[in-house]
């Protein structure tokens, strides 16, 4: 299952800097990423969590339409169960929208062949599983009061951080950094 350690997968290493492209699939092998990491890591979660949140939408929905004859109060406190169920539907077609596409390339590549999918959408693939990373604190930061207000907690300490140590004409990593 870890094929790294395997020889004919460090053969396949490039000798020098100019030549190093995306050499994932050579070190992981397709069959490895196909039927461990999407049919037994990523697809079973995904639609259990499909199910989960269909679920979730369905009982808000009944009790949001109940609760409108009752008192106000339940009425927002139904209405924020709702909006934070939104925010983590959103999170999870943001998962779909980034990940299915690679996964789907190389459950193709693998069985159709190396020439079914072209290097440029498998790097295409590639590039949004990475994007997803940078997008989700994101995504968390504007959707949830919280943590948006924690990042904006973060953000005033660093930058009076970064205020005080240009008052003391010092250029730490941190100041170019921020």
């Amino acid at each position: 299952m870890l094929p790294w350690s395997h020889k004919a997968f460090r053969a396949n290493a490039p000798v020098n800097s100019s030549d190093m492209l995306c050499r994932f699939i050579d070190v992981i092998p397709l069959a490895y990423l196909v039927y461990f990491t999407f049919f037994g890591v990523i697809l079973p979660p995904l639609l259990a969590m499909v199910v989960l949140y269909s679920g979730v939408f369905h009982i808000l929905r009944r009790r949001l339409r109940d609760s409108l004859s009752r008192h106000m109060e339940q009425q927002t406190y139904f209405l924020k169960e709702q909006a934070l169920t939104k925010v983590l539907t959103l999170v999870l077609l943001l998962f779909v929208a980034c990940w299915l596409p690679l996964n789907v390339m190389n459950s193709v590549t693998f069985f159709r062949g190396p020439d079914a999918v072209s290097k440029e959408v498998v790097y295409t693939g590639i590039l949004l599983t990475h994007a997803h990373s940078a997008i989700n604190p994101l995504l968390y930061g504007f959707r949830i009061r919280r943590i948006r207000d924690a990042y904006l907690q973060l953000w005033n300490r660093l930058c009076q951080l970064n205020h005080f140590r240009a008052s003391l004409n010092v250029t730490p990593l941190l100041t170019v950094i921020i």
